[in-house]
């Protein structure tokens, strides 16, 4: 559930009063609202964490039906904004949704220069769509690829600017997304041979040699001693 407001670091901790007090009023007036839904289990609710994205607060519940995507659901969280209006927190419309944080990534780990792939389950029924720290990556066609089921996102050429929070959201009653937060890798550092290399003190030039296929390669000095000479990409 999306809450309108500024988030503030110690809803991060469980144990703050913030936390507690903003919880406890988003419970009780849950379970006001769900206990006239059949497929509700009454006392299920639980809010187990905020996060940033104006005010985000996840909780679960216990239901009958395998998904809370019913009318009645929907209809329910049209009068909790309501009653959450009245104790002064202020929720969007279309602020409620059914969220899992899902592995989407097709590798361990991203590096700049790396053509980044996300991939997504398409688990129900609807429109398929991504978000990308919020913001919809259709409209950068040059970094961003969709392929034409929706399912794999391609982010081309990443750097340290494309972490962030990655979603895929199936459009219906209430949107089912999956996400997941991607942090990209500082370039690595690659020691050619031993650490340490020992030549005959003479007037002459070393040359190392690294070879990569797939990426290019920066020579860089460690100290202010080293003079790189020339560069190699091979």
């Amino acid at each position: 559930m999306k809450i309108d407001g500024v988030f503030d670091t110690s809803l991060n901790n469980p144990n703050n009063e913030k936390f507690k007090i903003l919880a406890r009023k988003i419970e009780s007036a849950i379970e006001e609202i769900y206990k006239n839904v059949l497929a509700y289990r009454k006392g299920s609710v639980k809010v187990f964490r905020f996060r940033p994205g104006s005010i985000i607060a996840d909780y679960q519940i216990e239901s009958t039906d395998s998904s809370p995507n019913s009318p009645e659901f929907a209809e329910a969280n049209t009068q909790l904004i309501s009653v959450l209006k009245d104790q002064g927190i202020t929720v969007a419309p279309n602020a409620f949704a059914q969220s899992e944080q899902k592995i989407l990534s097709t590798a361990k780990n991203w590096y700049p220069e790396q053509n980044m792939v996300l991939k997504c389950e398409r688990l129900y029924s609807g429109t398929m769509r991504w978000t990308v720290n919020d913001q919809d990556p259709a409209q950068n066609k040059v970094k961003y690829v969709i392929s034409d089921d929706s399912t794999t996102l391609t982010v081309n050429n990443v750097n340290e600017n494309d972490k962030g929070r990655y979603a895929c959201i199936i459009d219906r009653t209430i949107p089912y997304i999956q996400w997941q937060d991607i942090v990209i890798e500082t370039l690595p550092d690659i020691i050619v041979g031993e650490n340490v290399r020992k030549f005959q003190c003479a007037d002459q030039t070393v040359s190392l040699k690294c070879c990569e296929e797939k990426y290019s390669v920066e020579w860089t000095q460690k100290t202010s001693d080293d003079v790189v000479i020339s560069g190699c990409t091979n």
